[in-house]
C-alpha cells in the first residue's frame, strides 16, 4: 500500500473511534431522558439528514474543487462546530430539537469522509489491489469500532458527557491532521467551473444509464432497511428489552458485531484473488448467510448466543460489501465515482430514514425483535437480486 493511503487509512481510524464514542454518548443521554425509541431515533434521524444534505452537494463540490481538498475542509469545519457543541452543552441543558440540528450540521460535515475517501481509493492505489485496499481499509475501521464499542458504554458511565466530547474533539483533530497530508494526484488535477446542474445530475444519470449500478443501488438500498436493526437505538432496546441485560451489552453486541466485520475483511484481503474472480459467489452466500443468522438473533433470546451471531453478521457482511464496493470502483469511471456515491448516499438515507421511523414503531408496537426478522427478510431478497443479475459481478 502507498504512503498516501496509509494516511488515508490513519486519519478514518481516528475518526471512526471518535464517530463511535460521540454516537454512544448522545443515544445514550437521549435514551436515558426520554426512555423511547421513536423519540431516541430522532438523533440518528437527525445524522440521517445530515447525510442526505452532504450526498445533495457532494457533486457540485467536487465539480468545483478536487476531493481531497473537500474533504479536508470540511473535516476542518466539522472540528470547529463539535467545539462549539461542546461549549454549548457545558454551559446549559439542550432540548431534543436543539440538539438534534446541531447533530444534522455536524453529520452534514462529516458525511463527506466515508465517499470521498472510498472515491479516492483507486486514486491511491494501483487497480489490481483495490480488493486488498478495500479490506485492510474495512479491517482496520472494524478493529477501532471494537475497541471504542467495547469501551464507549462503559465511558459513559465513568464521564461526563462534557469529558467525553472533549475526547471526541481530540481525535477529530487527529485525524484531520492526517488528512493534511494526503495529495491524491492521479485524479481530478485541473478542476474548473462547470455546470452545477449538469455536475449535480451526473451521478443520478449514470444510475439510469449504467445497469451493474442500478442493481447495486437496489441491493443497497434493501441494505438501508436492513441497517435499521442495527442502529445504535434499537440495539440498546434489544438490549434491555429483548435479552434484559443492561447497559455494557450493548457495547459488547456492537463490538462482536464489528469484530465478525474485522474477520470478515482479514479473509477477504487474505483470499483477494480469488474473491476478485469469483464476485458473485461471495456476495450471494455473504447476503444468504446474513439473512438466516439475523433471523437468529431475532428469534433466540440468549446473551450469550445472541453475541456469536452477531459476530457472525458482522463476518458475512463484509464478505458480501467489499465485492460489491469493488464492482463499482472497477467499472466507473474516476471522474464519474464520487458523484455515483454520492447520489446513492441521498437515495439510501432517505430510505433508511422512512424505514428507521416505520421500524421504531413497529418496534413501540410489536417488539424489538419484529425489527430484525424485517432486516433478515431484506437480506434475503438481495440473495435473489444477486443470483438472478450475476452477469453484472463478473
Amino acid at each position: 500500500m502507498t504512503k498516501q493511503f496509509n494516511k488515508l487509512l490513519i486519519s478514518q481510524l481516528f475518526f471512526s473511534l471518535g464517530n463511535t464514542v460521540y454516537t454512544v454518548s448522545i443515544i445514550s443521554s437521549v435514551l436515558t431522558s426520554t426512555h423511547s425509541v421513536l423519540a431516541t431515533s430522532i438523533m440518528p434521524l437527525a445524522m440521517t439528514l445530515g447525510t442526505v444534505l452532504c450526498g445533495l452537494v457532494t457533486p457540485m463540490l467536487v465539480a468545483r474543487y478536487r476531493m481531497i481538498k473537500v474533504l479536508k475542509v470540511t473535516q476542518f469545519l466539522g472540528i470547529i462546530l463539535f467545539i462549539m457543541l461542546s461549549m454549548s452543552l457545558q454551559f446549559g441543558e439542550m432540548t431534543i430539537l436543539a440538539l438534534s440540528i446541531w447533530v444534522c450540521l455536524f453529520s452534514l460535515l462529516t458525511s463527506f469522509m466515508y465517499p470521498l475517501s472510498v472515491a479516492l481509493i483507486p486514486a491511491l492505489v494501483e487497480k489490481e489491489y483495490l480488493i486488498k485496499a478495500n479490506s485492510l481499509y474495512n479491517t482496520m475501521g472494524q478493529l477501532v469500532n471494537i475497541l471504542s464499542w467495547l469501551v464507549g458504554a462503559s465511558l459513559v458511565v465513568l464521564f461526563q458527557q462534557t469529558t467525553l466530547l472533549m475526547i471526541d474533539t481530540l481525535l477529530f483533530i487527529m485525524s484531520f491532521l492526517c488528512l493534511i497530508g494526503i495529495y491524491a494526484n492521479r485524479v481530478d488535477d485541473n478542476k474548473k467551473t462547470t455546470n452545477l446542474w449538469k455536475e449535480f445530475k451526473k451521478g443520478w444519470l449514470v444510475i439510469r444509464d449504467e445497469p451493474l449500478v442500478k442493481v447495486v443501488l437496489l441491493m443497497d438500498s434493501l441494505e438501508s432497511i436492513t441497517n435499521t436493526a442495527w442502529v445504535s437505538s434499537v440495539v440498546l432496546v434489544y438490549v434491555t428489552d429483548f435479552l434484559h441485560k443492561g447497559d455494557q451489552w450493548w457495547g459488547y453486541i456492537n463490538a462482536t458485531f464489528f469484530l465478525g466485520s474485522m474477520m470478515g475483511s482479514l479473509l477477504v484481503m487474505k483470499n483477494e484473488t480469488t474473491i476478485n474472480q469469483q464476485k458473485a459467489r461471495f456476495i450471494f452466500f455473504g447476503s444468504l448467510m446474513g439473512s438466516v443468522i439475523t433471523f437468529l438473533f431475532a428469534i433466540i433470546p440468549l446473551p450469550i448466543v445472541s453475541l456469536i451471531l452477531s459476530i457472525g453478521v458482522g463476518f458475512f457482511s463484509q464478505m458480501k460489501n467489499i465485492p460489491q464496493v469493488t464492482v463499482i470502483q472497477q467499472k466507473i469511471s474516476s471522474e464519474k465515482i464520487a458523484s455515483v456515491y454520492s447520489a446513492s448516499s441521498v437515495l439510501c438515507s432517505l430510505i433508511f430514514s422512512l424505514s428507521l421511523i416505520l421500524l421504531s414503531i413497529v418496534s413501540d408496537k410489536l417488539g424489538v425483535n419484529m425489527v430484525f426478522i424485517i432486516s433478515s427478510l431484506c437480506l434475503l431478497v438481495v440473495t435473489y437480486i444477486t443470483k438472478k443479475y450475476v452477469k453484472y459481478f463478473v
